[in-house]
């Protein structure tokens, strides 16, 4: 997929079972549900997701919450450059039975 905005302005859309995940919103997952979900980047680069309390299958498009109770913290980042700082976003997940 070609780059197709600046990366210094950069911005990650995080969707879950086919919706967007509004900033500053906390949605639920409940445990050992695999919901839809996927990452992407108005630059148009491939974000680099990892998470704590959860699993992201990116082949698949799901995240797993592995816990029935806290919270699951997904950090989505960029590759930077000489020029430009990564992106560096979080998005908390409340986890539920």
């Amino acid at each position: 997929k070609p780059l197709t905005a600046q990366r210094s302005n950069d911005v990650a859309t995080i969707t879950l079972d086919g919706d967007v995940v509004k900033r500053g919103t906390t949605p639920k997952l409940g445990v050992n549900d695999k919901v839809p979900f996927t990452v992407t980047l108005k630059s148009g680069l491939t974000p680099i997701v990892s998470a704590n309390n959860c699993t992201i299958d990116t082949k698949a498009g799901t995240i797993t919450a592995l816990k029935n109770q806290g919270t699951c913290v997904v950090r989505i980042t960029s590759t930077g450059g000489n020029v430009y700082k990564p992106l560096v976003k979080t998005q908390v997940f409340r986890l539920t039975k």
